[in-house]
């Protein structure tokens, strides 16, 4: 009985350390993704949304990404419990309780540590949005101008051509032909 009670803390342990080391990672991630869809926020707010629907989004993002590892380590978790029983030969016992707890707090890790970054989503202002989506209308209005202006030389070149090549052509006024 101590053993197994020793076994038990260690894994609590072990599993506290995964979590919170998932945790962070998942934090992480969302904090890149918040950063790097300024755009998309801005775009977002700039059509009604609001900061609550902004914080929900991120919030739900965070919570899948948590769940989805939550479920492949249920899934690891139960493999390497069939193979500790075939190969060691040790009884290993799943209860459904544990799986439900276990995807629980998969949920719970994704909710607290994915607060923080849709906070910090919800919290951005149109201006830096409004901002990226400026300089980015004005690159595609340069770049339309620029085509516009390579279209117009392009023209007047061809046109350039064909007045020379009109001149070069020999003139048949008052050439008479013996037939």
């Amino acid at each position: 009985e101590g053993t197994s009670q020793t076994l038990t803390m260690m894994m609590f342990a072990i599993a506290s350390i995964s979590l919170l080391v998932g945790g962070i990672g998942i934090m992480n991630i969302m904090l890149v993704s918040v950063t790097e869809r300024t755009r998309e926020i801005g775009v977002r707010m700039a059509v009604g949304a609001k900061r609550r629907h902004i914080l929900a989004q991120f919030l739900i993002e965070a919570m899948t990404l948590s769940l989805v590892g939550g479920l492949l380590g249920i899934v690891l978790g139960i493999l390497g419990a069939r193979a500790t029983t075939v190969v060691a030969g040790w009884p290993t016992i799943i209860s459904a309780e544990s799986v439900v707890v276990a995807f629980l707090f998969s949920l719970a890790v994704g909710l607290f540590f994915g607060l923080y970054p849709a906070q910090k989503a919800a919290r951005r202002t149109g201006s830096g949005s409004a901002k990226a989506l400026s300089t980015t209308a004005a690159a595609n209005t340069a770049a339309a101008d620029a085509t516009a202006r390579r279209a117009k030389a392009g023209a007047q070149s061809a046109a350039r051509r064909s007045r020379r090549q009109a001149r070069r052509r020999p003139s048949m006024e008052g050439v008479t032909f013996l037939l």
